[in-house]
């Protein structure tokens, strides 16, 4: 029996009309895909828990440190380990995803080694 392949794009923006032009990530249960900065093999099962973490990176306050409101900084550093948490879950998946949506101007933003968890402690 042949298993059918599922594949989700993933943009950026929540935009809902997109063209084919837009950078994206695309998410494939294709094992024979050919592998790339913009494609992640994963299987059914983990495709939409690969989908809630793309939510969360996308609405992510990336500059939540900069606030002077405590109740700002409080939810982003929250947020940020909870982020640390979901892309140690899903290995590199996670972190191709995390890269992806981190802000190519990232001034006032944490350094990228702040979200990324240390191998030795989470593999």
């Amino acid at each position: 029996m042949e298993e059918t392949i599922v594949e989700t794009k993933i943009y950026k923006s929540r935009l809902t009309s997109h063209s084919d032009t837009e950078e994206h990530v695309l998410l494939t249960t294709n094992s024979d895909s050919i592998n790339s900065d913009f494609l992640i093999v994963c299987t059914s099962e983990t495709m939409p828990s690969l989908i809630e973490l793309s939510d969360k990176l996308r609405n992510h306050d990336w500059t939540f440190e900069m606030s002077d409101d405590y109740r700002y900084w409080s939810a982003g550093t929250a947020q940020l380990n909870s982020l640390r948490i979901l892309i140690a879950r899903h290995g590199s998946a996670g972190k191709r995803l995390f890269h992806f949506f981190y802000p190519e101007d990232s001034r006032g933003s944490h350094r990228k080694e702040d979200y990324l968890p240390n191998d030795k402690l989470y593999f």
